[in-house]
């Protein structure tokens, strides 16, 4: 069984990292819409980025917890 948890911290890890991924490119998309004076806009991207960020170091901080018990 002990498998079973090396594959699910795992895939925890790079699920963590995608969505750490789309955090940044939220990011920039706030960016960009801040930019072109979408303030509105830019600001919702920049709350989601903050979700994505925070469920992503969730995810990658429980695989990590996974590996080392």
């Amino acid at each position: 069984m002990k498998g079973g948890f090396a594959k699910l911290s795992t895939y925890m890890r790079d699920a963590g990292r995608v969505f750490v991924l789309s955090f940044m490119i939220l990011l920039v998309m706030a960016l960009v819409m801040e930019a072109r004076g979408y303030s509105d806009v830019a600001e919702e991207y920049g709350v989601y980025a903050y979700y994505f960020l925070v469920v992503g170091v969730i995810l990658i901080a429980l695989g990590s917890v996974r590996d080392s018990g």
